[in-house]
């Protein structure tokens, strides 16, 4: 009986530890260009939808709270799940 146990809490270890690198994995920052707005950040509405361009080219649409960004702007995207988020812009990385 504790052979299985062992056993059984190995399988867990190994999933969880997969789990948390998956997590770690899609937590990443990418460098991306900003497009443009679709919807711009105002008080009244804080998080806006940004277009942005991965470096692998694909357009596509981000969470954004910078009220201030310009085409062809320099900024770096967070993936979560299948959304992205508009982390940092390139003055804030390049200090």
């Amino acid at each position: 009986m504790s052979s299985r146990r062992l056993v059984t809490v190995a399988i867990l270890l190994v999933l969880m530890a997969g789990a948390l690198m998956l997590v770690g994995c899609s937590s990443e920052t990418e460098n991306a260009t900003f497009i443009g707005y679709r919807q711009r950040p105002t008080d009244a509405a804080p998080d806006g939808v940004a277009i942005v361009q991965l470096e692998d080219g694909t357009a596509t649409q981000a969470t954004c709270t910078y009220t201030s960004l310009e085409n062809g702007t320099p900024i770096q995207v967070k993936k979560s799940g299948d959304t992205y988020e508009v982390v940092a812009t390139s003055p804030d990385w390049e200090q």
